[in-house]
């Protein structure tokens, strides 16, 4: 039995992608930053589109220009950001998220500077080689990048897809439903503008709740005469989340002064500062802390950090202590009081970062 609504010809696409273009040289976004430009070289405008590719993973356009815009200043050029130590990238990316793209992209940079001298080269193959690129972005690279016709199916297009041929399969089976039809439409005329167009028109007509109303393609949209609008693409399987605890301790010395800890281990927050943690608010803070004198103990609010697959629900506690050393030892550990003109340096959590600002006021 057919999962799709009706059949889709040829004509169909053809007949798409013709007003699809027609949409996007009207109202298309034609001011992204990324977009190639005559005042930067090819190999920068290619880094540019890698780099916003990247970016735009989980993350809106009004959020990543800012950043984008900060980030090829830091690092103009691949080779630049190959040779950046991976603080400074972590920094540059801070309030973004999802650090594993910053530290894939600063990888992935290295790779292209020893293995292609610095420049993303038209080669799909090599281009998926590149740490952190998966099909779709090569793709995006290869069309957007070098005018060649290779289909992209990121959330916002298969969506398109799958609402124009009237698919209804599971979302697993989407993007090997759809390529074949994908591959049809980035083959007609204008691939690197037909890219832009179809990822604008799933990001502003046709989104999760979309306007039909106003959509040059309603008169003709399966899905939509259908009713099913609601019910494609087929919603993902959501996983459940998992609840996790946190005790943050900040200790701050007569100095202003203020204890960080590196993540070391390979999670999330890989390479940025924290808070040294506690397993527990109710273990005697002044054992584990000798040497030092604590002058005020105070419980800040309890609030929650949400990601797509935990709930951190953080419990934090603010000590001020006076010490005339250095360094100090908590719970078994040592650190170092660090500045405030260091520490704000350092790349850091969220939840460490909206700490610093509750306690700075």
């Amino acid at each position: 039995m057919s999962l799709f609504l009706a059949p889709t010809t040829g004509e169909t696409l053809r007949a798409f992608h013709q007003q699809l273009m027609q949409w996007f040289d009207e109202h298309g976004r034609h001011d992204l930053p990324w977009k190639p430009q005559d005042h930067y070289t090819p190999a920068q405008n290619i880094y540019h589109i890698w780099l916003s590719e990247i970016m735009l993973q989980q993350t809106q356009v009004a959020t990543v220009i800012p950043y984008f815009f900060n980030f090829i200043e830091q690092f103009p050029t691949i080779n630049a950001l190959a040779d950046a130590e991976i603080e400074r990238v972590l920094k540059a990316w801070e309030g973004l998220g999802y650090y594993a793209r910053a530290r894939n992209l600063h990888q992935g940079a290295q790779y292209v500077r020893d293995q292609f001298n610095g420049e993303i080269p038209c080669d799909f193959a090599a281009i998926e080689s590149i740490k952190g690129i998966g099909r779709t972005t090569a793709a995006a690279i290869m069309s957007q990048g070098f005018n060649r016709p290779f289909a992209i199916l990121d959330g916002n297009v298969k969506r398109v897809m799958a609402r124009v041929t009237g698919a209804m399969h599971p979302e697993k089976q989407l993007e090997k439903v759809l390529l074949p039809f994908a591959y049809m439409m980035s083959s007609q005329a204008r691939p690197n503008d037909y890219t832009q167009a179809v990822m604008d028109f799933g990001a502003t007509v046709c989104t999760k709740q979309p306007k039909c109303t106003t959509c040059f393609w309603q008169a003709r949209c399966i899905t939509l005469q259908q009713q099913q609008v609601a019910m494609i693409p087929a919603k993902k399987i959501k996983a459940v989340k998992k609840d996790l605890e946190l005790f943050p301790i900040i200790v701050e010395n007569q100095r202003g002064e203020l204890l960080f800890h590196q993540r070391t281990t390979e999670t999330i927050w890989h390479n940025l500062y924290e808070f040294p943690h506690l397993s527990s608010h109710l273990l005697d803070i002044e054992e584990m802390m000798p040497n030092v004198t604590v002058i005020e103990s105070i419980s800040l609010p309890r609030f929650k950090h949400v990601l797509t697959h935990i709930n951190f629900h953080i419990e934090p506690l603010w000590i001020k202590v006076t010490t005339d050393d250095p360094s100090i030892t908590l719970n078994g550990q040592c650190y170092a009081f660090t500045p405030r003109a260091i520490y704000e340096t350092y790349a850091k959590t969220k939840p460490t970062n909206d700490l610093l600002d509750a306690i700075h006021g």
